[in-house]
């Protein structure tokens, strides 16, 4: 609703007045309940009951104890329970510096206000915008703006405060701690975050629950973290996939805490910041530090070190070694594009033959490893070998039939508890063996 008529306003303003107006700590305290949770803005502010509510303005209006003008704006309120409503402003805070001067800066508060014996009385208190600038114990960053403001020109002050408002991270939403978190509070940053216009948007979007907003394959992963931190503190910080407006996913950091509102219900209430970007870097440095760069196929170290840790498993293995034969008379009949040509020709096979969870590598020049796990019927690996060596021969006659080129494999299966470079010299005997005698075909042994 939009009037500022409603005993709800009403008490909010009275509120405003006495804490920025008259800074009056008793009667600001006079309006809110024992059990007030309140969410300042500054890093690590955040009152748990009235008494720490009362540090934490007290020290605040010490610091600054001037008498400071305010403004509500875009005052919308609902009454989510008999006795209990939310509401959502803008609050612009105006500091006089000088006669002349003055600095404004805007926040955003949304707040929870319930009837105690026939006054309205304010249980939760969240300013949902921040600064990087601002101490930890004050509700707004007041200490900062006017000891610095002096020293700005009215622009410049403008241009700091808008950079101060475009540094600020993330969003807020809150939910009650119950089965797939029914919504509890949302700020306009996070329905800006995912895309949405509006409250009723976004509720009617996730049917009123914080569940439908995290990516399917993510969300048991979420209850078991959230889950679990919360049995040992309050508070569970995590990474998942967060659904937007448009049905697109983003990646996010949410950090959350745990508190509990006038009716002794348990909320979770967090922040969450887009880390896509983060993530989506260490996607491509791991994907960088992993790959051969001309293959695609596991690089020699990273390979290795995944066959290393495979081989203690004690299960059934197959490890094969294959080298190009000629390979050095294909890049001088053909050029070394080609050679790169037919590696990338060879890897993509390896890929298409073997299953997903093999390992493939290329160990370096035209030296390729594959590795098979929990490995069950030796006939698969010939087939597979000569399904192999036959579209790699067509490939050869139909476009580098001068080079004479062909592969050879040296393949070693087993299920003994062996070293790699043991495993690797037997392989590579074999390998050499036929490369030596039989070129184009394969040896197996098994140990």
């Amino acid at each position: 609703m939009n009037s500022k008529k409603t005993p709800v306003y009403e008490a909010l303003n009275l509120f405003f007045y006495y804490y920025l107006k008259k800074r009056d700590i008793e009667k600001t305290l006079s309006m809110v309940t024992d059990d007030i949770y309140s969410l300042g803005t500054g890093n690590g502010e955040i009152a748990l009951n009235k008494i720490q509510f009362r540090d934490l303005i007290t020290s605040e209006i010490n610091t600054l104890p001037i008498s400071i003008d305010y403004r509500i704006l875009n005052y919308r309120e609902k009454e989510r329970d008999k006795n209990l409503w939310d509401c959502i402003c803008n609050v612009e805070v105006i500091v006089n510096i000088e006669d002349d001067k003055h600095v404004i800066y805007f926040t955003r508060l949304t707040g929870s206000f319930e009837n105690k014996e026939g006054k309205i009385l304010a249980s939760v208190l969240h300013m949902s915008e921040a600064s990087i600038h601002q101490d930890d114990n004050e509700f707004f960053p007041l200490k900062y703006v006017s000891e610095n403001i002096s020293k700005l020109d009215n622009a410049s002050q403008h241009e700091l405060l808008e950079i101060i408002l475009e540094m600020m991270p993330g969003g807020i939403i809150g939910g009650y701690y119950q089965k797939n978190y029914p919504l509890y509070i949302v700020n306009d940053k996070y329905l800006n975050l995912t895309g949405y216009e509006t409250y009723e948007e976004f509720l009617d979007d996730i049917n009123g629950e914080i569940i439908n907003t995290i990516h399917p394959n993510d969300i048991d992963f979420v209850n078991k973290i959230v889950d679990e931190s919360l049995k040992v503190s309050n508070q569970y910080e995590l990474e998942y996939r967060l659904r937007k407006k448009d049905n697109s996913y983003i990646w996010v950091y949410d950090i959350g805490r745990k508190i509990y509102t006038a009716e002794g219900k348990e909320v979770i209430l967090s922040v969450v910041i887009d880390i896509s970007e983060k993530v989506l870097l260490n996607k491509r440095l791991q994907k960088e530090a992993s790959e051969d760069v001309l293959t695609g196929l596991y690089n020699r170290k990273y390979g290795i070190d995944l066959i290393k840790k495979e081989l203690k498993s004690g299960t059934k293995y197959a490890f094969m070694i294959m080298d190009i034969d000629n390979f050095k008379a294909l890049n001088d009949i053909y050029g070394h594009s080609e050679g790169d040509s037919i590696l990338q020709f060879i890897a993509i096979h390896l890929k298409n033959t073997f299953r997903t969870n093999s390992i493939i590598l290329r160990l370096g020049g035209d030296e390729f490893i594959i590795f098979l796990n929990k490995f069950l019927d030796e006939n698969i690996i010939r087939i597979k070998l000569d399904n192999i060596n036959q579209k790699y021969n067509m490939e050869i006659n139909k476009k580098y039939i001068e080079s004479k080129s062909s592969i050879s494999f040296g393949v070693v299966i087993g299920d003994k508890d062996i070293e790699f470079d043991n495993l690797y010299e037997m392989a590579d005997k074999l390998l050499y063996e036929m490369k030596r005698n039989n070129k184009g075909t394969y040896k197996i042994l098994n140990i």
